[in-house]
């Protein structure tokens, strides 16, 4: 089966975009190929690879450590110590969302140092969040994240991918090469002005 179909997943029609997230940011990285963490088909998903890094499909065991580079690579950015507190339930990933929005590790020799997850229950599906370890950003952790990404949505038949963007992640996702399709407001305290860009990203089933 597919990439798609080997995660034993049925596409969705419905959903909320999510609130705001990041667009964050040799050894060969895993496609998944069936939903149990040890059957993972290799397949190199671009040349910039890191000498020891892997993706893999995270797992509930994975979360309170997913949550933390959340927390850090938000943090990362100067926001308060508050308003990190108000987003706190947005930057959590739960056990719950696993089945319908899958996760992918990246893990440099064992540990993790960055995730993203994708929304199968939004249309077109959504990129719901990525983040990197501060100490990892700019090494291409996330361009093999977002390709993982990518490649998923194509294989369920998305030929684009969503990303609700943290400000400071637009530049990164349009070198990626998504577009910019809009912009939410999305004030806070001390930044009346901020916005989050919206984009898409077209995969190769467009």
């Amino acid at each position: 089966g597919n990439v798609y179909s080997s995660w034993g997943l049925t596409p969705r029609s419905s959903g909320a975009p999510t609130a705001g997230h990041q667009a964050r940011s040799g050894g060969t990285r895993y496609i998944f190929a069936s939903p149990g963490l040890a059957s993972c088909r290799r397949r190199p998903l671009s040349s910039n690879v890191r000498p020891h890094m892997n993706l893999r499909r995270g797992m509930p065991a994975d979360l309170p450590i997913l949550d933390a580079i959340a927390i850090e690579a938000k943090a990362h950015w100067g926001y308060s110590k508050e308003q990190l507190h108000a987003w706190r339930d947005e930057l959590v990933v739960s056990e719950e969302s696993l089945t319908t929005r899958p996760v992918c590790v990246a893990e440099e020799d064992g540990h993790p140092i960055g995730f993203a997850q994708v929304a199968t229950d939004a249309q077109p599906w959504e990129l719901w969040a990525m983040w990197v370890r501060p100490s990892h950003m700019g090494k291409g952790v996330g361009k093999a994240l977002l390709g993982w990404a990518t490649e998923f949505a194509a294989a369920g038949g998305q030929p684009e991918l969503a990303i609700d963007a943290d400000p400071n992640a637009g530049d990164f996702y349009r070198a990626c090469g998504a577009k910019m399709v809009g912009s939410v407001a999305a004030p806070i305290a001390g930044s009346p002005e901020r916005v989050r860009p919206q984009l898409r990203l077209r995969t190769s089933a467009a």
